[in-house]
């Protein structure tokens, strides 16, 4: 099975745009946009004033802080009529008239001449069928010195959703209509996503968004990003989580020295426990270990998807690859191996009943990282 385009075939065809963000209060909401932007080297005086290119926006909820900080022309492109529509009200009282322009268009067909100082494009390259022509598509929109912010997610990071996809398979089948199936997985996950602090979503969109939609297409990790859009002239500028440091005198950083992408992938490498399991913050450890790690999460997605194909042979080799990963995460995160453990126990027996209970339930990857580029001159 493979959809033509992920995400936006599916909520298109239910009418649904799973992506709101909780704005009640909208002071704690802006903060929170502010402290991402901050993580990735995005001052407000970068914005205010800028011409700003955001593809994704969905329900238009972040769209309204980066308004707030007084761009010249925003331009928002979206392939969901329900997200057009929800960004447009969003957005109608929040800039002067012609300052903003909501673009109805999927993201492969926009085209313009025009070139913006700064092109976002949140939760919408991973899963792709082809991210890597997809992201730098949207990276050819960055004008010369201008910034460009991208979401990530590897097979490390995204192991929280992959586990509770194989758990979903079990509990309420693929097969079952759209709203059942929602309607009893909602309930088995909302005290997974209870421990999650600062979760800004409801269960049902996530639910939507990360379980029940198909997810086909490819993963997008940083490695990836920074190589690929590395060889478009794009240096790597800063990313959340913060993952990398430079201890280098800047005198020396000069010509073949300068090597900013390579350090971080390096970085990404030495880190990849801490992308295991947001709850751990640990010392780097052996580049080599994180690859080997990685290397065995890989085949884990690939199981899922066999898994949520129907395929017979995808659970009983999730299993295997679960049981490989623990034993190398356990002597640098003892409390990640359990976790794995009891995901493996829970898909070896009653997943309904061990779901809700076992030691997995509060175990997330870090889902989907941040990283903002500079396109160089």
């Amino acid at each position: 099975m493979t959809v033509k385009r992920a995400f936006v075939d599916y909520y298109r065809e239910r009418d649904i745009s799973p992506v709101h963000q909780d704005i009640s209060d909208r002071e704690r909401h802006f903060g929170r946009r502010s402290s991402l932007y901050r993580f990735l080297g995005i001052p407000p005086l970068y914005v205010e004033g800028a011409h700003v290119l955001e593809f994704g926006p969905g329900s238009g909820d972040n769209a309204l802080h980066t308004a707030s900080l007084g761009p010249e022309r925003y331009v928002l492109v979206d392939g969901n009529p329900r997200g057009v529509t929800e960004t447009r009200a969003k957005l109608a009282s929040a800039l002067p008239e012609g300052v903003v322009e909501v673009v109805p268009s999927y993201v492969e067909d926009f085209k313009v001449a025009e070139r913006f100082d700064l092109v976002v494009a949140e939760g919408l390259i991973p899963f792709q069928n082809e991210p890597v022509g997809f992201a730098r598509h949207i990276a050819s929109f960055v004008r010369p010195g201008g910034m460009l912010v991208v979401t990530c997610a590897d097979s490390a990071s995204a192991i929280g959703e992959i586990g509770r996809r194989l758990l979903a398979n079990r509990i309420a089948p693929p097969s079952l209509p759209y709203a059942e199936r929602r309607a009893q997985l909602s309930p088995v996950f909302a005290s997974h996503l209870a421990t999650l602090e600062g979760m800004s979503r409801s269960v049902d969109d996530w639910v939507d968004d990360n379980i029940a939609q198909p997810l086909t297409g490819k993963l997008y990790s940083m490695a990836d990003a920074i190589e690929s859009l590395g060889a478009d002239g794009f240096i790597v500028t800063g990313s959340s989580p913060q993952f990398f440091t430079d201890w280098r005198w800047y005198k020396r950083v000069f010509g073949d020295e300068r090597q900013f992408n390579e350090r971080a992938i390096d970085s990404y490498y030495e880190n990849i426990v801490n992308f295991l399991d947001y709850r751990e913050t640990l010392a780097p450890h052996e580049a080599a270990v994180g690859r080997r790690i990685r290397t065995a999460t890989d085949a884990l997605y690939e199981a899922m998807h066999a898994d949520d194909a129907g395929d017979p042979t995808g659970l009983p080799a999730a299993i295997a690859h679960l049981k490989e990963i623990a034993p190398l995460v356990k002597p640098i995160a003892p409390s990640t191996a359990a976790s794995l453990d009891a995901l493996a126990n829970a898909l070896s027996g009653d997943a309904k009943t061990a779901a809700g209970t076992n030691a997995f339930s509060p175990h997330f990857g870090r889902g989907q990282q941040y990283l903002s580029f500079t396109r160089d001159h």
